[in-house]
């Protein structure tokens, strides 16, 4: 593989992007006692490098796991992590015999700076669901407690149907209210910055959205793939109404162009395909 497309699989696979209505960073008020853990995050599912995918508080009851992220930081050789999944209060609490209900645990061993995580799978029975309720899991570092974080399960059952995104736009700028300012179909190879423009509406705080960019065919193809994804953009829409945007600029090395061929760009939430569109370079 030649030095200029690893590029477009190393270096743009490792930027982080920003968008308006979008976040993807640990989230807020989650300490660590001992400063060990940082940007413990709870998500639907998590990428290869153990970093949050799909962040939020909210889940379905028929969601497939519950994950927590979180970065290690400097952790001695055979450093313990146990996370603990607890039913906290909900539709089922007098069945269990009341609140804060340990459903299960499971304990990682890490050491050195890196991301990790821990993670509850939906039980393999027939019709099963989550209950309804407010659950927690809590983190502890060799024996010793260090952080807890919420979620809840329930409150945001089909929010990927009861919401709308269109006027899917590529443009090489957009305005104040991310609005594309010079949309195009074909761009030159040495355009600097792709903005993905579109409008929003419908969707519950916290909702997930992750948008994807794909290299369909063209000039690389060999060396990277048909339809590869070389980077991807992850997040939570804030409930308002109106137009956002995801920046993918050019890596910055010397010389560099992006590959002709074909593009196109997916947008998801939670996990479901609601839009797309496509462009070309040459």
């Amino acid at each position: 593989m030649s030095k200029r497309y690893w590029l477009v699989i190393q270096i743009v696979a490792a930027l982080l992007l920003s968008a308006v209505l979008l976040t993807g960073c640990g989230q807020e008020g989650v300490t660590s006692a001992s400063g060990m853990l940082t940007e413990i995050t709870m998500t639907a599912a998590v990428d290869k490098d153990s970093r949050p995918l799909y962040p939020t508080t909210t889940f379905a009851t028929d969601a497939n796991a519950f994950y927590c992220s979180f970065k290690v930081i400097d952790a001695p050789p055979g450093t313990e992590i146990k996370g603990e999944w607890t039913y906290v209060s909900g539709e089922v609490e007098e069945e269990i015999g009341g609140k804060n209900f340990v459903m299960d645990e499971v304990t990682i061993t890490v050491e050195g700076t890196q991301y990790a995580y821990v993670y509850y799978l939906l039980p393999r029975v027939p019709d099963y669901t989550w209950p309804k309720g407010e659950y927690k899991v809590v983190l502890y570092v060799n024996g010793e407690e260090d952080a807890s974080i919420p979620f809840t399960v329930g409150a945001n059952e089909d929010s990927s149907s009861e919401g709308t995104i269109g006027d899917v736009t590529i443009a090489a700028a957009v305005d104040s209210s991310n609005q594309p300012i010079q949309p195009a179909s074909v761009f030159p190879p040495d355009t600097e910055i792709f903005y993905c423009s579109f409008k929003v509406s419908g969707f519950s705080p916290g909702t997930p959205i992750a948008v994807e960019w794909i290299y369909v065919s063209g000039e690389a193809v060999e060396e990277v793939g048909a339809n590869h994804v070389f980077q991807a953009n992850t997040g939570m829409l804030g409930g308002e109404e109106g137009y956002t945007s995801i920046a993918l600029p050019m890596p910055s090395y010397p010389d560099y162009t992006w590959p002709k061929g074909d593009y196109r760009v997916v947008l998801y939430v939670n996990l479901v395909e609601k839009a797309s569109t496509t462009f070309r370079v040459e």
